[in-house]
């Protein structure tokens, strides 16, 4: 079985294990922003995407996934498309993007580590979900320092939330 196939194999079981009370603090401090820009450091296949709509998270957004499999972002890729065309939008794919055809969403995928991962914008919150006991916790936090994130950086596997970042 391949990571890809793997990965949208358990996200049922990712849903059912993540804890609602965190799930409701960070939809409800997204939705309090006038717009939301995230970082999602192993990005996967894009759960994220399929996440934010779920979740009904107020746009626009602009999501940034960042993973340092270039074959799971291509699935990623391949997800938020038919989630984006699900959803009633029109994907505009550019390079390395896909925005939706009234620019409420955007989402940017990112191939790389997140030791190299120069922001470019700032992100309002990272998420990392069930990556961080792969990655050192130093980058992401400072990829949240650095890019002046309001938001705590939220991991599911480690629970990070609340963690201010100033």
């Amino acid at each position: 079985m391949h990571l890809a196939e793997f990965l949208a194999a358990k996200y049922a079981l990712d849903e059912r294990s993540l804890d609602a009370s965190v799930r409701a603090a960070l939809v409800s401090a997204l939705n309090a922003l006038p717009a939301r820009a995230c970082l999602d450091v192993g990005a996967g296949t894009g759960a994220s995407v399929e996440r934010f709509f779920e979740w009904q998270v107020a746009r626009p957004w602009r999501l940034t996934l960042l993973d340092g499999d270039a074959g799971l972002l291509t699935a990623a890729r391949t997800r938020a498309s038919r989630l984006l065309r699900a959803h009633g939008h029109v994907a505009i794919g550019t390079n390395g993007s896909i925005r939706t055809d009234d620019g409420r969403v955007a989402i940017e995928f990112r191939h790389g580590r997140i030791e190299r991962h120069d922001p470019g914008a700032r992100y309002d919150a990272i998420i990392a979900h069930a990556v961080m006991d792969l990655l050192p916790l130093a980058p992401a936090l400072a990829i949240g320092v650095s890019a002046g994130t309001r938001l705590p950086t939220v991991s599911y596997s480690a629970t990070l939330w609340p963690y201010t970042v100033m």
